[in-house]
C-alpha cells in the first residue's frame, strides 16, 4: 500500500511516470510490430519476384523445346512433316 501513503502530489507525479512508461512500452512494441511486418512484406516480394524470375525461364525452356520440336519435324522444303 505504499501508493496509499503517497501526498496528493507525489501520487500525481508517479502516475506520470507510470502513464510515462506505459507508452514508451507501447509505442516500442508497435515499433517493433511495425518492424517484423515490414520485414515479412520484404520478404514475401523478394520470393515473389525469385518465383517470376523462374517462371519466365521455365517459360524460356518451354519456347526452346517448341522451337527444337517443330525444326525438327519441318522437311527440306518448309512444309511440315506428319507426325
Amino acid at each position: 500500500m505504499l501508493y496509499a501513503k503517497l501526498t496528493r502530489l507525489e501520487r500525481l507525479n508517479f502516475s506520470k511516470v507510470v502513464l510515462w512508461r506505459w507508452m514508451s512500452l507501447t509505442e516500442t512494441a508497435v515499433d517493433i510490430l511495425l518492424n517484423v511486418f515490414l520485414a515479412i512484406a520484404v520478404d514475401n516480394l523478394a520470393d515473389a519476384e525469385s518465383l517470376s524470375e523462374i517462371e519466365a525461364e521455365n517459360e524460356r525452356e518451354k519456347e526452346r523445346t517448341r522451337s527444337l520440336r517443330r525444326s525438327s519435324t519441318m522437311r527440306a522444303d518448309g512444309r511440315m512433316a506428319p507426325v
